[in-house]
């Protein structure tokens, strides 16, 4: 007996179905997705310029399957090499990572994956990246090896650091998103800078729909260690052009980074990271910084407001010992 297909159950993106023999792909692909949140910060301690006509907004970039913004850029490496013939025969990729993106890879590809890792990787993330399958190596040199093995017959090195698929990834699905869901109105992106494809996908989008927007990014005191951003020092190995893409600097450490996250996750509900809190506390300082120089009013839009935005691209969980380590114990209630 011949069984009645009609109702059968087929791929509706719109209503976040994905069925058949290309599931996979289809639910990787960050395209097939809704547009992630945009979360205002109402709470007052964490945005103390409310009455001076500033909003700030929280960009919500943990994109399905995995919950991080990695599944989007690697998806856009990947299927570029792919398209490009780049994977013909190769059977293994090399990538050094902090863990995000070397899990996503994991995931994401047909061939065996090899990641490097620092240090300071938590052992949480090397533990994720052993149960996607990865082969996890320490090495604090970990970009130049990954190179190096690019050059030998059947292995591959995407090398986020300085494939323009990163920065095209977010230029192409983020920073579009950001301008309708601010309806154009955006005055100010600030975002960590690490491989730097947020910044600089993102700000060569923004930049052309409204060149006044200004850029802010934000790096690592030296000294100090916040997941998946830099020092001054470390960006000199990245070799997108971020420079390029980014108005002011601003210099944060690992401590505010952690408190201003540890203050997001309690005041508005958002899971955010310590990179998430990093960004944040940069915006705080180019915010001051900016009104102490009395300019607030050349970064208001047409309505008299100023819209800024920055990322939340991961979540407190991989990172729980350090909020610890890094904040006073009186923030935290005893166990009982």
């Amino acid at each position: 007996m011949k069984k009645n297909k009609g109702n059968s159950i087929t791929s509706d993106f719109s209503r976040a179905i994905f069925a058949g023999e290309l599931t996979r792909e289809e639910y990787i692909n960050p395209e097939n997705h809704p547009p992630t949140p945009l979360i205002e910060i109402t709470d007052e301690t964490l945005n103390p310029f409310r009455k001076e006509d500033i909003r700030i907004f929280a960009k919500d970039l943990r994109l399905p399957p995995l919950g991080q913004v990695k599944t989007g850029t690697v998806h856009q490496m990947y299927n570029s090499a792919k398209k490009d013939g780049k994977l013909k025969g190769v059977t293994k990729l090399y990538e050094a990572t902090s863990g995000n993106t070397g899990a996503a890879l994991t995931l994401l590809s047909e061939q065996d994956v090899i990641v490097y890792v620092n240090d300071q990787t938590p052992e949480e993330k090397i533990r994720i990246l052993q149960l996607f399958g990865a082969q996890v190596v320490r090495s604090n040199n970990g970009i130049e090896q990954a190179r190096k093995k690019n050059k030998e017959k059947g292995n591959s090195n995407l090398d986020q650091y300085k494939n323009f698929s990163n920065p095209d990834f977010f230029e192409k699905i983020i920073g579009p998103q950001i301008w309708d869901q601010t309806n154009g109105t955006i005055t100010l992106f600030c975002a960590g800078l690490g491989t730097t494809g947020t910044m600089t996908g993102i700000s060569n989008y923004l930049k052309k729909k409204n060149k006044n927007i200004q850029t802010i990014g934000v790096i690592v005191e030296e000294g100090s260690s916040v997941p998946g951003v830099r020092t001054r020092k470390r960006l000199e190995e990245v070799s997108l052009p971020w420079e390029k893409s980014v108005d002011q600097i601003q210099i944060v450490d690992e401590h505010d980074s952690y408190k201003k996250s540890l203050e997001l996750i309690r005041k508005t509900a958002i899971p955010a990271g310590p990179s998430s809190g990093f960004g944040l506390q940069g915006l705080m300082q180019e915010l001051q910084s900016i009104k102490q120089k009395g300019k607030l009013d050349t970064i208001r839009n047409e309505s008299g407001e100023i819209i800024a935005v920055f990322p939340v691209l991961d979540g407190p969980w991989l990172y729980i010992d350090d909020y610890f380590k890094n904040l006073d114990e009186s923030l935290f209630k005893k166990v009982s």
